[in-house]
């Protein structure tokens, strides 16, 4: 038991700054597949958004990032359905 949620011996964890989920057993065998999508997603909407804002203001950067983190919500729940935070 991590701060009341149940986690089994040997269960993966995920923590980060958010806080920490145990990832169910049944979904252990499509990590790999997930973080590689994650990555190579972020590579090819997010970071190019980023990199692309030169000269731009503070407002068009946040509605460029926001375009993107919507473009990457939008082909993770292709990819996996509609499960999630995505």
């Amino acid at each position: 038991m991590i701060l009341g949620c149940p986690v089994q011996p040997g269960q993966l964890v995920h923590a980060d700054k958010h806080g920490f989920l145990a990832i169910p057993r049944c979904d252990e065998g499509r990590l790999p597949d997930a973080a590689g999508f994650a990555g190579l997603d972020e590579c090819q909407i997010v970071i190019a958004a980023a990199r692309n804002s030169n000269h731009k203001t503070t407002e068009e950067i946040f509605q460029t990032m926001d375009r993107a983190g919507r473009g990457f919500r939008q082909n993770a729940k292709g990819q996996y359905g509609g499960k999630g935070e995505w």
